[in-house]
């Protein structure tokens, strides 16, 4: 949530391509989209591995938490960051990297 918020801030602020009315309908868009279809988890459960993971393979508590996750739950991790990509294979997470 606070991703694409900042997304849209920026396209408010810095790229100046949208009006802060339709910045605001876009947000408002997004909260009700998230209690319709978004589930979103809490961190506490990924987070001591992903600080380890970080610590040791020197990259973002925020990225590897991603990578905590895809493992913990088996899954794909999807991500345009050819880095973070590199790392999670390494770490045995499958990954699909755009």
């Amino acid at each position: 949530m606070k991703e694409v918020a900042n997304a849209i801030w920026r396209r408010v602020s810095l790229l100046k391509d949208i009006s802060i009315e339709k910045a605001i309908t876009l947000l408002n868009d997004l909260l009700e989209l998230k209690k319709k279809l978004l589930i979103v988890e809490p961190q506490d459960t990924y987070m001591k591995q992903a600080f380890e993971s970080a610590v040791k393979e020197k990259i973002t508590v925020y990225n590897a938490l991603f990578m905590a996750q895809a493992f913990m739950k088996q899954a794909t991790l999807i991500s345009s960051d050819k880095e973070q990509c590199e790392i999670a294979e390494k770490l045995g997470i499958k990954t699909f990297c755009i």
